[in-house]
């Protein structure tokens, strides 16, 4: 529990020395939970000081529990407002959580205030791609790009939002300049995953629809000093998995935002009261997301997955996945049809749901071998016709 109120300052006590100097030696070990049990007795019974509440926000970032790392950093700033290190570190916690709104003030503060400016531009330019503005964002990662410390990150990003005003070309080549910065670095390869789909969006002048962001890592970069206080020296730009374990979580994350997006389309009002009506619809619209998303799909079929992950992560990142997902909605239809009267009811409810998603499945298979053959919207709604042909009750 966060206690606020700074204590009176006292004699330098080994709580607020000892303890900081091993808790920081343990963060550069990654031996978070040892960091975080000496911080703890530190701040406890010791004195509280900005630094010591910084230092609080660093290892619960790092064990990414960003809501805690955000209520220490706030103390921090609390305690030290001008606390820069502490405001660059919350304003990235808060893009982490998805709270760009409240990230940007601080940013536009940082800026102006001339505090690492290739950090806070790049983080601005994370901010507004979390917006979906990506003019702004490029601008923001074409400043960043001049800071060696985030160049590549900087040119990565730079690529997607290039990519996200269909400018395919450039986005290509600023993914290639991204990769020849460090090729052995997890941002390269990560950015090597999307290079075939970037060429061959290239070739045939698609649009790109992947966006990703990322901000950074912090490490013990401070310069502790006696009776608890530091003095940031620097924060250090991390990688692409900022907020995430490894790449495999950083598609997932991904996955997870898209079909957030297909739950919105499915829960729409549907424009007919016929169950029969409503059922075409919903298979259309999940035809529509697989569709519109293919290119994610792609990118997890090409991805490299350790064999321990690769079942679980490839299977749930799968377009028959979607189906999987609305099946018992399917099947709820179904049943609202029979009931209804507007299906046969000779035939086992379970057999007329299982042979309408055997069906769907079979088509959805032929599609992902050949994307470019057919449209699955349209050849699925021929099938679901032809199903239905069938199955509709005289």
């Amino acid at each position: 529990m966060l206690a606020l109120g700074t204590q009176p300052s006292l004699a330098i006590t080994p709580y607020d020395d000892v303890l900081v100097q091993q808790a920081a030696k343990d963060i550069q070990q990654e031996n978070y939970d040892e960091a975080l049990g000496q911080m703890t007795e530190a701040w406890n019974k010791g004195t509280h000081t900005a630094e010591k509440a910084f230092l609080f926000g660093q290892i619960y970032r790092l064990m990414l529990n960003y809501s805690k790392a955000k209520d220490y950093l706030q103390e921090a700033l609390r305690l030290k407002p001008d606390f820069r290190p502490a405001q660059l570190m919350l304003a990235d916690t808060l893009l982490a959580l998805n709270k760009s709104k409240e990230a940007r003030p601080i940013l536009q503060n940082l800026l102006a205030s001339g505090y690492e400016p290739g950090q806070t531009a790049f983080l601005m330019g994370v901010a507004a791609t979390k917006e979906g503005q990506y003019s702004e964002a490029l601008d923001y990662f074409r400043k960043a790009e001049t800071e060696p410390k985030v160049a590549q990150e900087a040119k990565f990003q730079a690529s997607l939002a290039l990519a996200a005003l269909n400018r395919v070309k450039e986005a290509k080549q600023a993914m290639a300049e991204s990769i020849a910065l460090n090729p052995q670095s997890q941002t390269a390869d990560f950015a090597k995953r999307y290079m075939g789909i970037l060429s061959q969006r290239a070739d045939e002048q698609r649009p790109f629809r992947i966006t990703v962001s990322s901000g950074f890592d912090y490490d013990s970069n401070v310069t502790l000093s006696p009776g608890g206080g530091t003095e940031a020296t620097g924060v250090s730009v991390g990688t692409l998995y900022n907020y995430f374990e490894n790449k495999e979580a950083v598609l997932q994350s991904i996955m997870d935002q898209h079909y957030s997006q297909l739950d919105e389309q499915l829960g729409l009002p549907f424009d007919s009261a016929d169950p029969t009506r409503q059922l075409a619809q919903l298979i259309a619209r999940v035809h529509g997301f697989i569709e519109e998303h293919r290119d994610l799909f792609q990118l997890y079929s090409r991805a490299e997955f350790d064999r321990q992950d690769s079942p679980k992560v490839a299977t749930r990142a799968s377009p028959s996945s979607v189906l999987e997902r609305v099946s018992s909605r399917i099947q709820e239809l179904l049943d609202q049809c029979q009931r209804s009267g507007r299906l046969r009811g000779d035939i086992p409810l379970e057999i007329v749901s299982w042979s309408l998603q055997a069906t769907l499945q079979s088509l959805l298979a032929d599609w992902y071998r050949n994307p470019d053959g057919f449209s699955l919207t349209h050849r699925g709604s021929e099938l679901v016709a032809l199903f239905f042909a069938g199955a509709i009750a005289a």
